[in-house]
């Protein structure tokens, strides 16, 4: 009897010490799947949770050189810029187009050339530099061909210095309104004017910008992350009439969001797009005219002009079909502005339409 007892008893220790070292053995695994990415359970759950709050991993790209129709492009997490291909003759026959222009107005009008660098030129990569030329030399080249009389405006300074802000859409070519409003700053400190503060406009913005560079790369990094169109409206009271290619006016806004669309793009928003002409009249009396002489670039930059001139025209050299030096007589501008992207050194398509004109 005494013996059966013992028996039992020594079975009863030897079950409870199985039982203990499992329990021991089972927590362990459990701490150790809670410190790594193979606790097939917790996955499950934290998953489960992200759907239900609708979070997602974020979509990015790894550094890649992508080309599309001849042109580079350098995409990058959820950011793409195209690449500058330097084009020595291009260069010069855009500083030709501006020397002719000059040599065929009146010489008390003046002149100034401001060259607008374009994204990649400060994309942080050795991958994109390698697949990219200079611009600042490409720019140094064209004014060094230009005639000394005319004003040489270093946006690619005021750019540089503030690189690390939001100058440049990251899917889309185009500079932003902010990169925009330094190369401002910088033409107003060239003619020795002071510039106004930003805090003297009204500010909107647009989400959901999905630009050229998303257009022509079609890229799901890029359509993860759109950009965010900030703007700033000028508070100059103004009239601002826009020709179409019929030469109908067109009574816009200078700023407005309601422009910025699918059919047109949302860019739109300044200045309700591209159009041959314009004319801006303030309220301001100084007798100061301005023609701009642009491309696309210059859309988010004229609104910040409306302070400083009585009448600001602009002339798209690639739909307009008058002449330029007529219109800038007929028009009695005291004041002329070349605003044209990088590209006027990479092909030579602006100067010839610049030198159509002439």
């Amino acid at each position: 009897m005494r013996s059966t007892f013992k028996l039992t008893l020594t079975i009863f220790i030897l079950f409870l010490s199985a039982v203990g070292i499992f329990g021991i053995i089972h927590t362990r695994a459990d701490e150790s799947n809670n410190g790594n990415d193979n606790a097939p359970a917790e996955a499950s759950q934290k998953a489960e949770s992200a759907a239900a709050s609708g979070e997602a991993d974020p979509v990015e790209a790894e550094d890649q050189i992508l080309t599309v129709q001849s042109v580079k492009y350098f995409l990058s997490g959820n950011q793409a810029a195209s690449l500058f291909t330097y084009n020595e003759s291009a260069a010069e026959q855009y500083a030709e187009a501006l020397n002719k222009f000059k040599a065929s107005i009146d010489p008390t009008i003046r002149v100034y050339s401001l060259l607008a660098p374009s994204a990649g030129e400060f994309v942080d990569s050795e991958m994109a530099k390698r697949n990219s030329d200079s611009q600042k030399d490409a720019f140094a080249h064209i004014d060094e061909k230009l005639n000394s009389e005319i004003v040489q405006v270093d946006a690619y300074d005021a750019i540089e210095t503030h690189q690390d802000e939001y100058l440049y859409f990251r899917t889309d070519h185009h500079w932003t309104a902010l990169g925009a409003y330094y190369a401002y700053s910088r033409f107003m400190e060239s003619i020795g004017e002071e510039p106004q503060k930003l805090s003297a406009f009204k500010e909107g913005s647009i989400d959901g910008f999905l630009g050229s560079e998303y257009k022509a790369l079609k890229n799901e990094a890029l359509r993860a992350k759109p950009d965010t169109i900030a703007y700033y409206v000028p508070q100059t009271k103004y009239t601002f009439t826009a020709y179409s290619t019929k030469n109908e006016p067109l009574v816009r806004n200078i700023v407005d969001a309601k422009y910025a669309n699918d059919s047109i793009g949302l860019y739109a928003v300044f200045m309700g797009g591209d159009t041959p002409w314009g004319e801006i009249d303030t309220d301001n009396k100084n007798g100061r005219k301005l023609v701009v002489v642009k491309d696309s670039f210059a859309n988010a930059f004229i609104p910040y002009l409306l302070a400083h001139y009585e009448t600001i025209y602009y002339v798209d050299p690639r739909s307009y079909k008058g002449n330029l030096t007529e219109f800038v007589q007929e028009h009695q501008a005291t004041e002329v502005l070349f605003l044209n992207n990088a590209t006027v050194a990479r092909n030579s398509a602006m100067a010839q339409s610049i030198s159509g004109l002439l």
